[in-house]
């Protein structure tokens, strides 16, 4: 996967597995995921955040999205479309507390 060259298949996917996830329809995100940059980044998620240019940061500390927070999306999608039942013990280990998700919603 050539991180660079993903920007709009990046972009547009959020839309197109949102309304799959509206509609119900877990399996097709789960098939679609393996199908896109976010599937490669799964099976070496700190590959693609060392790899990643599609992102950007402004003077001001706004920014459009951390390389970190795309692959916090991209394992958070993921397991809400796996079938398995999910652990609780094992989602603290991964997401990031409440503070730093209100900073990342203002910031990004």
């Amino acid at each position: 996967c050539k991180w660079g060259e993903y920007l709009a298949e990046t972009i547009a996917m959020r839309g197109t597995m949102g309304a799959m996830m509206a509609a119900g329809e877990m399996s097709m995100v789960r098939e679609l995921i393996q199908h896109t940059c976010r599937g490669t980044a799964l099976a070496d998620i700190e590959k693609a955040i060392r790899t990643s240019q599609l992102f950007w940061e402004g003077p001001d500390g706004y920014m459009y999205m951390k390389t970190e927070t795309w692959a916090l999306q991209t394992r958070a999608l993921s397991t809400l479309a796996d079938e398995s039942d999910v652990d609780n013990d094992d989602l603290r280990t991964w997401l990031p507390q409440p503070d730093e998700l209100i900073y990342i919603a203002v910031h990004e």
